[in-house]
């Protein structure tokens, strides 16, 4: 969603940081669902509104997972469904993990890890952390992959991480939001503004929130397998090259003509003849467009 903040009685500059809490209200007070600004932004004295880009993530903080039992592979299930798990997004979030009071890495999969790495690996459609085994990854297979330290035995899995409600984070367009200033989350300065400055702020949404969405389910998942594997990936037959061209939305093609071992792109008035290449003649849908000749 597209917020508009504005900061009455602002005296100095002040940065609205990536991750300030805010809170959408909907009908009845005591319903909240909580959003943070994907964005920093900056206000001032002069210039007191800004417009801010906000997600609906919710913070799980310091969720005892249980204790290690020193065997390999521990899996271990979090609280709140919905984690996300982005590392280079445009609002960076991975899981906080702690084992024993010692933070612990995060790793896109163990088979790279070394045995007495201290590190996890999470399963989003699971919603667990994942830890290793401490030895090579399939012995005597030829893979040079490793799968992490073992959790010692008594050791408490503590976790913090970022999670979402999914189509229920769409709130309605009537919904009211504020920053949420009574979070342990909110930045310094901005509880800093608003004790010694007395600065209030108001936060007015610019359009209604959308775009979240469930994790598919088994039976969408059973769907898109089948769609996937009934499509064709690879181009043997001229048929292919056709039907690939026609099947990519991006090209709005009405037609697609497949010509083997000819290139229509070549500098004199006749076509050339060229072995192992093929050249696609396409008629876009709309009429407006001229036609194109894609050499492959």
């Amino acid at each position: 969603v597209q917020l508009s903040v504005t900061a009455a009685g602002l005296r100095s500059e002040l940065v609205l940081p990536q991750g300030t809490p805010i809170l959408a209200y909907v009908g009845e007070i005591s319903q909240t669902v909580s959003f943070e600004c994907v964005d920093s932004v900056v206000l001032t004295p002069a210039v007191p509104t800004a417009l801010v880009q906000a997600r609906q993530t919710a913070f799980a903080a310091d969720e005892l997972l249980g204790r290690g039992s020193g065997r390999a592979h521990q899996i271990f299930h979090m609280k709140e469904a919905h984690v996300v798990v982005d590392p280079t997004g445009a609002l960076p979030s991975i899981p906080h993990v702690t084992v024993g009071g010692r933070r612990w890495t995060y790793a896109p999969t163990l088979l790279d890890s070394s045995p007495d790495a201290e590190v996890f690996a999470v399963l989003p459609h699971l919603n667990v952390i994942h830890f290793g085994d401490g030895t090579t990854a399939y012995e005597g297979s030829g893979v040079a992959g490793r799968a992490g330290r073992i959790p010692p035995q008594g050791a408490e899995i503590v976790v913090s991480y970022r999670h979402t409600l999914g189509e229920r984070g769409n709130v309605p367009a009537d919904a009211e939001f504020e920053i949420d200033l009574y979070t342990k989350r909110l930045h310094a300065s901005i509880a800093q503004a608003v004790e010694e400055s007395g600065v209030a702020f108001k936060v007015v949404s610019e359009e209604r929130p959308a775009g979240g969405l469930n994790p598919t389910s088994l039976a969408e998942a059973r769907e898109e397998a089948i769609t996937a594997l009934s499509r064709r990936w690879r181009a043997i037959t001229t048929e292919d090259f056709e039907s690939l061209a026609l099947d990519e939305p991006a090209f709005n093609l009405k037609r697609a003509k497949c010509v083997p071992e000819v290139d229509f792109t070549a500098s004199t008035d006749d076509a050339t003849r060229k072995p192992g290449g093929v050249s696609l003649i396409v008629v876009p849908k709309s009429e407006s467009t001229p036609a194109h000749t894609l050499e492959h």
